[in-house]
């Protein structure tokens, strides 16, 4: 979201940084209420997939983007539901699991096979 701000719509360095900060900011009240409906009414899996949907059709939504304030009101909506996935994925494991030996050793993996994407993704 960055390098599109400063490169597409020739936002500066600082301004590219607070949409980061803003969708970041975003997502920290979304995921405690996230979580609680997660483990007292619907289940880690049954409302990861709608966020995860969300998502998906927010990155379609991304090339309807083209001045600085609807990429803020993407940064919002996409911030709200990248957070609310992300905070549902790692319970979402446990709760898929019977055996309680094996938690640990499957949440290890799959963090694992997803630490690929970080790992060469957009800092590198």
């Amino acid at each position: 979201m960055q390098v599109y701000a400063t490169e597409k719509l020739r936002l500066s360095q600082e301004a590219g940084v607070n949409l980061i900060i803003v969708t970041n900011a975003l997502g920290i009240p979304i995921r405690a209420p996230c979580g609680y409906l997660a483990d007292r009414y619907i289940g880690p899996l049954n409302l990861l997939i709608p966020w995860v949907a969300l998502c998906g059709i927010l990155m379609f939504c991304w090339a309807a983007v083209h001045t600085v304030a609807e990429l803020y009101i993407f940064a919002v909506f996409y911030g709200l539901a990248s957070a609310a996935a992300m905070g549902l994925f790692a319970g979402t494991i446990p709760s898929l699991t019977k055996d309680l030996d094996k938690i640990g050793t499957r949440v290890g993996m799959s963090l694992s096979m997803i630490s690929f994407g970080p790992l060469t993704g957009p800092s590198v």
